[in-house]
Order: structure tokens, then sequence, then C-alpha cells
């Protein structure tokens, strides 16, 4: 079955925001990275990635990905309303000590690093590229 990153990024992005209601932060942030990574990849999938050149090149590395988009970005005829450069657009999710990284938090014995702030930010973030993943979806793009 092929992946479905639209899906995926719906559904991790539902449940991101439910978790962060219940105040499970580490939780929505941890779902909130992949709702990032669904949008990448399907940018990526969109410009000529193939599914095996995801997961050979990129895994859950978000920072080599939105490397490729911002090079994507940087190409004029490729620009649309919906080519987020996440490199500019989710700072939280993409640097610093707060950053999403699955393999090095997966499983950690505590979960404060991704606090109630941390985790807002992260739903702002990942509101900006749902609402770009609903466009595509209306527009047949995905």
């Amino acid at each position: 079955m092929p992946d479905n990153y639209y899906d995926t990024a719906r559904r991790c992005h539902t449940s991101s925001h439910k978790l962060h209601q219940q105040n499970e932060f580490h939780s929505a942030c941890y779902l909130g990275g992949y709702t990032a990574e669904c949008y990448a990849k399907i940018i990526l999938t969109n410009n000529g990635s193939s599914t095996e050149e995801l997961r050979r090149n990129f895994g859950h590395n978000m920072e080599r990905m939105a490397n490729r988009i911002s090079y994507l970005f940087e190409s004029s005829s490729l620009v649309n309303e919906n080519l987020i450069n996440i490199a500019e657009s989710i700072p939280t999710i993409l640097r610093g000590e707060n950053k999403w990284n699955p393999v090095a938090i997966r499983y950690i014995a505590h979960s404060e690093e991704w606090d109630q702030e941390t985790s807002s930010q992260y739903l702002s973030e990942i509101d900006i590229l749902m609402e770009a993943l609903t466009r595509m979806k209306t527009n047949g793009e995905i």
C-alpha cells in the first residue's frame, strides 16, 4: 500500500490539537512534527521525488527536506500558493532546542522539553501547513 501523506498529516494535525487541549504537550509536538514531515514529503513527491527516494535520502530529517524545498522555492516556475518555504515558516519545528527529532525524543524519560508554549508554537506552524494542504487537496494537487 502506498504512503498517504495527506491523510497522515490530517490525522496527526487533529490529534496534535486534541493532545494539546489535554495538556499532553510532548505528544502534541511529536505528532505536530509528523504533520510537518508529511507536508514536506507531499511537496517533494509533487516535484519528482519517489517514495523510495524520500525514505532513502530524507527519512525523518526535516532539515534536509527544508533545504530541498528551499531550492524548489527559488525556482520561480515551481512556486505557487501551496509551496511554503518551511525553512522560514516553521522555525520552532526546524531549529533550536525544541526542534522536532522523533528519533532523539521518542523514548525519553521526561517530557518537559516540550512545554505548553512550545506546543502552541508547533500548533501555529502546522496550522499554516494544513491550510496549504487543504488548498492542494481542493485543487486536485494531491
